[in-house]
């Protein structure tokens, strides 16, 4: 995972694996982004593994950016991450309508 930031918007790749054993370290960098000036972007085209605890962790950080009045936006999204938030119906919770399509990793 890696974060890059510049003076008008912020960047976070999302690990490989998002999975509960390894979103520690992901929590507390979406933590310290809640509030982060100007718009916001996940890259989720590494992402090969997902588990509900990690489309958790993203459902509530879209939500606490919203509520805050924050932009938070895709660059790209894995085939894997894209399946797991259609099957679990989470698309709209994590701006990723079906109408809306991302680049692919």
């Amino acid at each position: 995972m890696s974060v890059e930031s510049d003076v008008t918007s912020a960047s976070i790749t999302l690990p490989a694996d998002l999975h509960m054993g390894g979103i520690d370290s992901l929590r507390q960098t979406l933590v310290a982004h809640v509030e982060e000036q100007g718009p916001l972007t996940l890259d989720g085209g590494a992402v090969d593994r997902v588990s509900t605890a990690g489309l958790q962790l993203l459902v509530v950080f879209f939500r606490d950016r919203m509520l805050v009045e924050r932009s938070t936006q895709w660059t790209r999204i894995s085939d894997p991450l894209r399946d797991a938030v259609h099957w679990l119906g989470l698309a709209d919770h994590l701006a990723l309508s079906s109408h809306s399509p991302l680049p692919q990793s």
